[in-house]
């Protein structure tokens, strides 16, 4: 089955161009780097709400400085004439802007998620980003796709293993976690959304899971069953987990 219409991300039609962004951040997961990525889109600024933290900054600069040491932004927006920096902690890099005259807003480019990743988890070649911020399966999918990355396929047992014994340390008392399975073709075979019609190559689902194929068709790492893989309504709010490559 063609699946692909299924995942396809609708991208604005903004145009970033890419700055190079020259500063020392000091102490970042126990490493410095000294030029940070970002794209800039003039004459917008990103919609202040509850995760919205406003402050006084010299320049865009020092605004993306800011943006670089929370792990939780990814946008902001920076006006000249006020020296005010608007840093969104939603965790999303896909938020609404609006056009407002004289602001700048600053996305971090993903194309290097080894360096922009703060507080992820490292396997193997992997990077791992727990986003607390609960959403619906196929918004699960957006967003770690608008972060350059996918919402988490486990391949083998170690791999599980990391990510089980990560969940269970947390204890935040969520009922369970997305991950980028799902069974659109209402049967009991599990797919990965970068393999659609394939068989996974590792099965973590919990005793008696998958058990119903026609309403539970998204995948999570369930609490209930010690984090093993269960089949659930896609339209349940959950955290998630997105993976980038660490290349």
């Amino acid at each position: 089955m063609d699946t692909s219409n299924r995942f396809r991300v609708k991208i604005a039609s903004v145009f970033y161009t890419v700055i190079a962004l020259n500063f020392n951040i000091e102490n970042l997961n126990a490493s410095s780097f000294t030029e940070a990525l970002f794209g800039t889109q003039e004459n917008t600024r990103i919609q202040i709400g509850k995760d919205t933290l406003e402050v006084y900054s010299e320049s865009v600069t020092d605004c993306a400085r800011r943006c670089v040491l929370l792990d939780q932004c990814c946008l902001a927006s920076y006006s000249d004439d006020t020296s005010t920096c608007l840093l969104d902690q939603s965790g999303s890099c896909c938020i609404d802007t609006l056009i407002e005259i004289g602001w700048r807003t600053i996305k971090k480019q993903t194309a290097n998620a080894s360096s922009t990743c703060t507080n992820c988890l490292v396997f193997d070649r992997s990077l791992y980003k727990i986003i607390d911020n609960e959403k619906k399966w196929q918004e699960a999918v957006d967003e770690c796709k608008c972060q350059g990355g996918k919402l988490i396929e486990i391949e083998t047992k170690k791999e599980n293993d990391f990510i089980l014994t990560e969940l269970k340390n947390r204890n935040t008392g969520t009922l369970g976690y997305w991950l980028g399975g799902y069974n659109f073709n209402n049967d009991f075979d599990l797919e990965w959304i970068s393999n659609p019609g394939q068989g996974m190559p590792f099965d973590g689902t919990g005793v008696g899971e998958p058990n119903n194929p026609f309403t539970e068709l998204c995948l999570a790492a369930w609490d209930d069953i010690d984090f093993d893989w269960a089949d659930i309504p896609c339209s349940a709010i959950l955290p998630y987990i997105c993976e980038f490559s660490a290349d």
